[in-house]
């Protein structure tokens, strides 16, 4: 399972977890946009946000944000959960968007 960055690596400032699918990081697509989907573990009043787009949350502790835009090349994707006291979590992962290929 993927985990999210543990307390005092990286940029996590707290201990809540946030964790994206393991299939999304380093994939690729001929997409322009994706769905970044997830789950994390926060308490109420939490915010997801994916490259400052705010994501839906359910009760069950998922996420998700549609139609994030693809780049041509390496997208970087911030996922960033902050909590009522400011508290912050970052994890990263890459999606790479390639050249549609012509089926004429």
């Amino acid at each position: 399972m993927w985990r999210a960055l543990k307390h005092g690596a990286g940029k996590c400032t707290c201990r809540h977890p946030i964790t994206p699918p393991p299939h999304l990081d380093g994939s690729t697509t001929n997409d322009n946009t994706t769905v970044i989907t997830g789950s994390f573990n926060a308490p109420p009043n939490s915010a997801v946000t994916i490259n400052g787009q705010l994501a839906t949350l359910n009760v069950n502790g998922q996420f998700f944000v549609n139609d994030v835009p693809l780049a041509l090349g390496q997208n970087i994707m911030t996922i960033t959960l902050t909590t009522q006291d400011d508290q912050t979590t970052t994890q990263t992962l890459t999606i790479t968007r390639t050249q549609a290929r012509c089926l004429c």
